[in-house]
């Protein structure tokens, strides 16, 4: 998929629009994708970005959401050391924005630097909730081929297979705040398979 600046013509604005492309056969992922942007419209909260509207054009899912400026948390990781304000300030504003989903009844499923959007000031900004379950119902993560997510952050139980739930997402938060700190993961998958 991508990401695109638009101009909502309706409301004389500007947005961000995720397109997900290569779905039209594929309806377990495109129901993933709408299941995304219902489970990020569900949460109003500063610290997530806010969904306006999905649609399908030319059998392509879309949605349009809230354009934050500014750059990714992992580009901010790579570009510089981040100060010890500038940690805690993204610390306990991911932190507030997860337990606020929490409440909800909602994991992320892939909490990474990636899908943290931060500005110089401002408020944090959480993203992309692709992978994210409902903890009342069996939304587990995992499939045939294997448990979904970014190796590098992923809980040791997800990796075994067992379902993402508010644990799976704080240990994610932990390796992100390592890496915050010390520039580095922890621990760094050689491989993006899961096996190796």
């Amino acid at each position: 998929g991508a990401v695109f600046q638009a101009r909502d013509e309706s409301l004389q604005r500007f947005v961000a629009i995720k397109v997900i492309r290569g779905l039209k056969a594929d309806s377990h992922r495109r129901e993933r994708l709408i299941q995304e942007a219902r489970a990020q419209a569900r949460i109003s909260h500063p610290g997530v970005v806010h969904i306006y509207y999905v649609g399908i054009h030319h059998d392509c899912p879309f949605f349009a959401m809230e354009l934050v400026q500014g750059q990714s948390l992992a580009q901010r990781i790579r570009s510089q050391r981040l100060s010890f304000a500038e940690i805690t300030r993204v610390a306990i504003a991911t932190s507030a924005a997860l337990g606020h989903t929490a409440a909800l009844g909602i994991v992320h499923g892939d909490v990474k630097p990636s899908n943290i959007l931060v500005k110089d000031s401002g408020p944090i900004k959480r993203s992309d909730f692709g992978l994210s379950s409902y903890l009342d119902r069996d939304d587990s993560q995992t499939s045939s081929s294997g448990p979904a997510g970014t190796l590098n952050y992923m809980s040791p139980e997800v990796a075994a297979g067992q379902p993402a739930d508010v644990r799976s997402d704080m240990y994610s938060l932990g390796i992100m705040l390592y890496e915050m700190t010390f520039g580095a993961l922890p621990i760094e998958a050689s491989s993006e398979s899961l096996e190796e």
